[in-house]
């Protein structure tokens, strides 16, 4: 890997090399938003190592996803569920695999999933999370033709999102509360 020198030192090098491959593999996603297949092949570098830690395998799953692979990401996003013991992450992991079988029309899954992570978000009280299970039940709901309900979620997460300042979320769902009132 460009920019790790090769030693002979064994153990501290192996975890200095895996630092920087994490870094370098998660840090440009979060800030340049670049091809997924690119950034897929940087976490699939970084996973060869072994033992890639839960955030890794979450950003891993959400990699496939972009590129088209449903079925490892779905997969991926399973296997590391079981052993996630963080509600942050397990929340965030469960609204993932909702949004996945939301968009194969399997809405009994979806809403389970949406629905764990909503627990998952209330538990650890992580607003933004709650606000955004909440809409995604609302968008299932909405898809389902359940008007009513999908109105009461956008609601829901239009005041979670407002609570904490999340101008950009909040416009998001001012526009799919909007859409049902035409």
């Amino acid at each position: 890997v460009q920019g790790i020198e090769r030693c002979e030192t064994g153990h501290a090098c192996r975890i200095a090399r895996r630092a920087f491959l994490i870094h370098h593999a998660l840090e440009p996603v979060r800030v340049t938003q670049g091809p997924a297949s690119f950034y897929l092949q940087r976490i699939e570098q970084v996973c060869a190592l072994g033992d890639p830690p839960p955030q890794l395998e979450r950003a891993r799953g959400e990699a496939m996803h972009a590129c088209g692979d449903i079925d490892g990401a779905l997969a991926t996003l399973h296997a590391v569920a079981e052993h996630v013991t963080d509600p942050m992450l397990g929340g965030q992991i469960a609204r993932n695999l909702g949004i996945m079988y939301h968009q194969r029309r399997d809405v009994a899954a979806a809403q389970q999933h949406y629905t764990r992570a909503l627990e998952l978000h209330q538990q650890v009280d992580h607003r933004r999370g709650v606000g955004l299970a909440v809409g995604n039940l609302g968008a299932l709901a909405h898809d389902i033709g359940d008007f009513d309900r999908a109105r009461d979620h956008y609601e829901r997460a239009l005041n979670d999102f407002r609570a904490v300042g999340d101008h950009r979320l909040e416009g998001i769902f001012l526009v799919n509360a909007g859409i049902l009132d035409k």
